[in-house]
């Protein structure tokens, strides 16, 4: 989801050529070009070659005059020698005025396409717009400049794969974008409609190692959306985040720990959500089958429980520190609660109830029943081999031309067959 459109390409260059100019600026202003004269060198070069791979793409944009400036400046302050068979480069001192040639060719080549840009101060919020297909190369052009590519060369490597990923374009490519108002009025509030809107997320097959990310992007957007429209319209806008499977997004962590990985942001933004969610209108339902593992932060904040069976000895423990003392014989029931049943505590009963989840139609129950091993194998049950199917969705491809049902190219062989008889004979 992109805030804004990106920028077109002459936009683009002309934020890149304002940023290198102020920073000359400020390398004349603090002469660094004498002090520090080989770094100094080195990030002129990369500049050099940075506008270099773009004159092809901008003919109307007078790049060469700032190439053929840097290239006057860069000559007669370039040096090397040889260290045990190693070729060193460096750069001695510049004069001031080659590099106020480059200034003044930049300067002429950034009011072609209608001067500078000043920097603004951005934030998290409000984001300098970007194609994320340059990413790698941004990252790649820092090294450059500040001379540590070989720190940051498997970071671009990592970039440029995750980039590839088909199965990420959708979240993180610049296709199919769509604005945030947009995003908002789709998900958060439908507006016109009179009746409540009910949003359904599935990240059941987002990959692993983005999904917590996904889901803290997700729940912070969620939450401060609703922060700004209190603001504006002084009133909240009642709204329920529902979190299935809750222990893979809101896991504990320990605070001494100091590891500020996506599993522990994504608790992190949960943690606030709890703390300060109801001042804003939104409230926090959590399901979980394993509580145990779930952040103390958010359960300290749950007021009330539905409780389902629970078997597991930990996950016994800390329910009974949640409830009142003498409610914790009633906890001896859990273990032999019948499927559908659970026992209401908090504040949203007085009493401890128990109660029965309604039957819901065959088509809206969750696919939660166990697997009919022993019907299966046995024949008992057909399943259809869509295996073709399958390996087309998880590739990301149309299906291809089937072969006709008469052919005979896939037909299994009289010994298949006839082991295939063997398999079922040893099952009966």
């Amino acid at each position: 989801m992109t805030p804004v459109a990106s920028p077109d390409p002459k936009s683009q260059l002309r934020r890149l050529l304002s940023s290198r100019l102020i920073n000359l600026r400020a390398d004349i202003q603090a002469v660094t070009f004498q002090t520090d004269e080989s770094k100094f060198g080195f990030r002129l070069k990369a500049v050099r070659d940075e506008l270099e791979s773009r004159v092809s793409e901008f003919e109307d944009v007078d790049l060469s005059s700032i190439i053929s400036t840097i290239d006057a400046a860069l000559g007669p302050a370039y040096n090397s020698f040889m260290d045990q068979g190693k070729l060193v480069e460096y750069y001695r001192a510049f004069t001031q005025d080659s590099i106020e040639h480059i200034v003044v060719a930049m300067e002429r080549a950034i009011a072609s396409i209608g001067g500078v840009i000043q920097p603004a101060i951005n934030s998290a919020d409000a984001p300098v717009p970007f194609s994320i297909a340059d990413l790698a190369d941004h990252v790649e052009m820092i090294g450059l400049h500040e001379q540590t590519s070989q720190y940051l060369d498997f970071l671009v490597a990592r970039i440029r794969e995750l980039i590839s990923d088909e199965m990420l374009n959708s979240i993180i490519g610049d296709s199919n974008s769509v604005s945030l108002d947009e995003w908002l009025q789709l998900y958060v509030d439908g507006g016109d409609s009179d009746k409540p809107k009910l949003t359904i997320i599935d990240l059941s097959l987002v990959p692993s190692n983005v999904v917590q990310l996904v889901a803290s992007v997700i729940a912070r957007i969620l939450f401060e959306s609703l922060q700004r429209y209190m603001k504006l319209h002084l009133a909240s806008l009642p709204t329920v985040l529902f979190v299935e499977e809750a222990h893979s997004f809101i896991r504990r962590y320990r605070d001494e720990v100091n590891d500020n990985n996506s599993a522990r942001v994504c608790c992190e933004t949960f943690e606030t959500i709890a703390r300060e969610g109801r001042k804003f209108g939104l409230g926090l339902v959590l399901s979980s089958q394993r509580p145990s593992e779930l952040s103390p932060i958010v359960l300290s904040q749950c007021n009330s429980f539905l409780l389902h069976r629970i078997s597991n000895d930990r996950d016994q423990e800390l329910i009974s520190r949640l409830v009142p003392d003498n409610l914790r014989g009633l906890l001896r029931e859990l273990p032999s609660l019948p499927s559908q049943n659970a026992i209401l505590v908090g504040w949203a009963s007085e009493l401890p109830v128990l109660l029965r989840v309604r039957d819901l139609p065959l088509e809206h129950r969750p696919r939660s029943d166990d697997p009919n091993f022993w019907e299966v194998w046995t024949r008992q049950e057909d399943r259809v081999s869509g295996w073709h199917a399958v390996a087309n969705d998880w590739q990301s491809i149309s299906d291809l031309p089937r072969l006709p049902p008469d052919s005979n190219v896939d037909a299994p062989s009289e010994q298949n067959g006839s082991e295939s008889r063997d398999v079922d004979r040893r099952l009966e």
